[in-house]
């Protein structure tokens, strides 16, 4: 009793402490208190705490959201793109609401629903005629039960130390017009998806004064940037296969694109960026091809013939067993072997990779275990497929969704 629970001092780069410090669940008060070391506060200084309820039940809920972009500049009659990314690493899938604070008159925000399984959404900000205005705006996503995040902005320099001033996006109006510089699609279908592992050509074309305004392209998604070893994994991305800049004279481009074999998400957001230069190489305006939402197109898909919970119970002399069956779907255009294998099994638990071959789609697959083990649960197991879709490149395979399984341990029968 009456002992410090925790304490900080000057952060890195500053002289302002941050602290945070998670109350103990049966700890019904703490005292905040702050001290000046040189003498020289007062009731002028500003503090800020913060209190965040946590849920303490099974399906809590939370997620994370941030942007990249900390201003966006919008053209009479035109629209500015803000991507929105969320992390779901503690287990929600649900959708989130996007909003934020009134915007000028004329303003408005458009494709603010980050969907269930989805990875995030580029909101689409539309100015209406010669409307103007500026405006610093927050953004939050609310989820189910009414659960809201704040949108913090990826890499700013107060995201750690004083994060209520890394979450302000900067609104404002652009002289350009809108109809003087143009991007949009070419003949893209209405239900263009993204097949993990392909390589798809995207057309577009252009609205540009003369024929010595260059254009310089960028591929703008709402998958958020994926890293290995701290770095960011550029084969992770969906991503233009090279860097694409369209001469003066021309007024439409073909694009081809890479998706990577692995995507997390099951639907994105897809967007072309246009920076247009004239001919002194100076940039004179950005416009963005119409957000298109693209599903994922999964080429292999596991369906079990049975419930999720496996169960079993131990026999003395043969151990534990438990037999899983179900069929393979190979879809677009993969028709080769596939590889079944688990992951996360529990201590002494077993399953060899299962191999279905081409011509075959059931599969039994079993898992074994010692007879020595106790009655219970164990969760979060995982069953996933891996095929190679393209016989050129067999190093890249595919890889279905994960299947969560439960092995469920019966006492022994008497």
């Amino acid at each position: 009793m009456g002992g410090d629970l925790a304490r900080a001092e000057d952060s890195p780069g500053t002289l302002d402490p941050a602290l945070e410090f998670a109350v103990p669940a049966k700890t019904d008060h703490v005292i905040v208190s702050v001290l000046d070391g040189q003498g020289t506060g007062s009731p002028r200084g500003i503090y800020r705490l913060a209190v965040t309820p946590k849920n303490d039940t099974r399906d809590e809920i939370d997620f994370q959201l941030a942007t990249t972009r900390q201003r966006l500049g919008v053209r009479a009659d035109g629209f500015a793109i803000l991507p929105i990314t969320i992390d779901r690493n503690a287990g929600y899938e649900g959708s989130v609401q996007l909003a934020t604070d009134p915007m000028p008159t004329g303003f408005s925000a458009e494709n603010t629903l980050i969907p269930e399984g989805g990875e995030g959404a580029l909101v689409v900000i539309r100015r209406k005629g010669e409307a103007a205005g500026e405006a610093i705006l927050r953004w939050k996503g609310v989820a189910k039960g009414n659960e809201e995040r704040e949108v913090s902005l990826v890499g700013h320099p107060l995201e750690r130390l004083q994060p209520w001033l890394a979450s302000e996006v900067a609104l404002a109006s652009v002289a350009a017009k809108a109809s003087d510089y143009q991007i949009d699609w070419k003949d893209l279908p209405a239900d263009a998806g993204l097949v993990q592992a392909s390589k798809p050509t995207w057309n577009v074309k252009f609205v540009k004064p003369g024929d010595k305004t260059t254009a310089k392209l960028s591929l703008l998604t709402s998958q958020p940037a994926k890293f290995v070893n701290g770095q960011p994994d550029a084969n992770s991305a969906i991503r233009f296969e090279k860097a694409i800049e369209v001469p003066g004279k021309d007024a439409a481009a073909a694009i081809p694109v890479i998706v990577p074999p692995e995507l997390k998400g099951v639907v994105y957001d897809v967007t072309i960026e246009a920076e247009f230069f004239d001919e002194k190489k100076q940039s004179v305006s950005v416009a963005y091809a119409p957000v298109r939402r693209m599903a994922v197109r999964e080429s292999l898909v596991v369906k079990l013939d049975g419930p999720y919970v496996m169960e079993a119970a131990a026999d003395p002399k043969a151990g534990l067993s438990f037999t899983l069956k179900g069929k393979i779907e190979r879809k677009e255009g993969l028709s080769g072997d596939v590889t079944l294998a688990f992951a996360n099994l529990p201590p002494g638990f077993a399953a060899a990779p299962l191999a279905v071959k081409a011509d075959k789609s059931d599969f039994e697959v079993k898992v074994t275990a010692p007879a020595n083990q106790p009655p219970g649960e164990h969760r979060g197991i995982k069953l996933t497929a891996s095929g190679v879709a393209d016989a050129k490149q067999p190093n890249v395979r595919v890889k279905s969704r994960d299947i969560e399984l439960t092995l469920r341990v019966l006492e022994a029968k008497k």
